[in-house]
């Protein structure tokens, strides 16, 4: 579930708009219980199978490899078997929440999940530091030696691109949602300084945190 041939198929899937809705259609016609259903996509040979539970399986041929992931909730999901836990599929990799301590979501990494409130990833070199808000609408990624902070909207339907939110980013926090509140993010600076802004990258003001 974790090799090259694997994760560049699962990102086309769930970058195909026409595949989504198809899968919908199939969810919604194809429910007789422990019944197979085949299809074709892409070249590729897929299988439906509807389970007892009423859960949607499907189950890939991609050249030598086979796999099966659930489709449920708008999402795509795998079964760690080894860490006995459920992963869903995000921007590119196999992301899990902890349910201990929800504010915390770790991404697969070779064998391991990595937290990622730390670097999770190299860009040409340069360390890629990625922060994500507890209701997983935005992230803001800090790169390279500048530190320079991007923020992105991960929404399933993005308002903006990305958004330059400064250089020499130290740290981001963002505000509990979960209570109705608008999120607020806050970036604490190298000088020992910090900025707030809102959920679409606007500052609110710009001050010392002494």
């Amino acid at each position: 579930m974790t090799g090259n041939i694997v994760q560049t198929h699962m990102s086309t899937i769930a970058h195909s708009a026409s595949f989504t809705a198809q899968i919908n259609v199939y969810n919604r016609n194809e429910n007789r219980a422990n019944n197979y259903y085949w299809h074709t996509w892409n070249g590729n040979n897929y299988c439906h199978y509807y389970d007892n539970w009423g859960y949607h399986w499907y189950g890939w041929y991609i050249g030598p490899s086979y796999f099966w992931t659930r489709y449920y909730s708008d999402n795509w999901w795998w079964y760690d078997s080894g860490y006995d836990r459920w992963c869903y599929w995000h921007d590119g990799g196999w992301w899990w929440q902890d349910p201990a301590r929800v504010n915390v979501v770790y991404v697969y990494n070779n064998g391991n999940y990595s937290p990622i409130n730390s670097a999770v990833s190299d860009n040409n070199g340069s360390n890629l530091v990625v922060y994500q808000s507890n209701d997983g609408t935005r992230k803001v990624k800090i790169m390279g030696d500048s530190r320079d902070a991007f923020l992105y909207d991960t929404s399933n339907s993005p308002s903006f691109d990305p958004v330059f939110l400064g250089t020499g980013v130290k740290d981001v926090k963002f505000s509990d949602t979960s209570n109705g509140s608008p999120l607020q993010i806050i970036l604490t600076l190298n000088n020992g300084s910090f900025q707030m802004l809102d959920g679409n990258g606007n500052h609110y003001n710009a001050g010392n945190n002494d």
